[in-house]
């Protein structure tokens, strides 16, 4: 089998990983599939409530679908990012991760997610391609879940 543009991915996912500062990084065609990588190992549950940002785009509630989960809408604040709080009203008993989308360039307020995601047992499954490179505190956008 040819070596197709295999050597060149293995420097990008290398050179990402450094820098996000995290031990590995994978290369994928696109959001849309790097969400869906992310919540099927995770092992978001079917049927269970995942809020997400309205600001975001189709793919981030397409991933969450195809996965089996159900997309919330929930608030943002007016730069267009998650509000922690109004993700937590959203989720109920019936949720299993929250999806914060990072749509322009900054970052949410990742500790407020992590605080609340921790305390009622839920993953986080950050979406960060717009905002690669963008830091929340010290944390790179997609290095907080």
């Amino acid at each position: 089998m040819p070596d197709v543009l295999q050597q060149d991915l293995r420097e990008f996912e290398e050179r990402l990983s450094r820098l996000v500062a995290l031990r590995h990084a994978i290369g994928v065609a696109d959001s849309t599939e790097g969400l869906v990588l992310a919540l099927c190992p995770a092992k978001v549950q079917r049927s269970k409530r995942s809020p997400y940002c309205p600001t975001s785009t189709l793919p981030s509630i397409a991933s969450i679908h195809f996965v089996g989960a159900l997309p919330v809408l929930v608030d943002c604040y007016p730069d267009h990012l998650m509000d922690p709080k109004s993700a937590e009203t959203a989720v109920t008993s019936n949720g299993t991760a929250i999806v914060p989308v990072q749509p322009n360039g900054p970052v949410c307020a990742m500790d407020g997610v992590r605080e609340i995601a921790d305390r009622r047992s839920l993953m986080v499954i950050e979406g960060g391609p717009r905002a690669l490179g963008a830091k929340f505190k010290r944390n790179c956008a997609g290095s907080s879940t």
